[in-house]
């Protein structure tokens, strides 16, 4: 993703295929959530590091690594996300903040996250 694409996203604003996640204290308890429907769905981006209302906060870079990690190992549990759907953790930078995105496609499967479609 480039700058000006996520300017586009953010441009936006959430929707039904974009979703805004703080993610300053760690994985958001909503974003399993969130890719479950978007898998379910029609697909669309997540974008971690950014308020709801498109302010782009940037996570440090020891919260960037330990997001990344959080969440692959999560989409890889069917404890959390069943069936499992590996999805890439990316960075894009914005000045100088540097945030993460998630492309969610939609999936062929119905998936659950802590059981709920």
């Amino acid at each position: 993703m480039t700058t000006q694409e996520l300017h586009k996203i953010i441009a936006q604003g959430e929707c039904v295929r974009i979703e805004y996640k703080e993610a300053q204290n760690g994985v958001p308890d909503s974003l399993y959530d969130t890719v479950a429907s978007f898998l379910n769905i029609e697909g669309g981006v997540i974008l971690l590091g950014v308020r709801d209302n498109g302010e782009v906060l940037g996570l440090t870079d020891q919260n960037l690594m330990q997001l990344k990690q959080d969440v692959v190992t999560a989409l890889n549990n069917r404890d959390v996300l069943d069936p499992p759907f590996p999805l890439a953790v990316n960075e894009v930078e914005d000045g100088d903040h540097t945030i993460l995105y998630i492309r969610v496609p939609i999936s062929s499967f119905v998936h659950k996250h802590a059981g709920v479609k």
